[in-house]
C-alpha cells in the first residue's frame, strides 16, 4: 500500500511539473512568434537542383 501511495504521489508531481513546463514553453513560443502574417512562399528557401555527375 505504501508503494502505491508513493507511485501516485510521484505521478502527481510529474504531471504538475509537465503542466508547468508546457505552460511556460507555450508562453515563450507565443511571445517569440512574429505578430504580422507572412506568406508561406516567402518563408520557404528556394530549392536549388544539383546535377549529379
Amino acid at each position: 500500500m505504501q508503494a502505491k501511495d508513493a507511485f501516485v504521489t510521484g505521478l502527481h508531481a510529474a504531471i504538475g511539473v509537465a503542466a508547468a513546463l508546457t505552460f511556460a514553453l507555450g508562453f515563450l513560443a507565443v511571445r517569440w512568434l512574429p505578430r504580422e502574417e507572412r506568406s508561406v512562399t516567402t518563408e520557404l528557401p528556394r530549392r536549388q537542383e544539383h546535377a549529379v555527375s
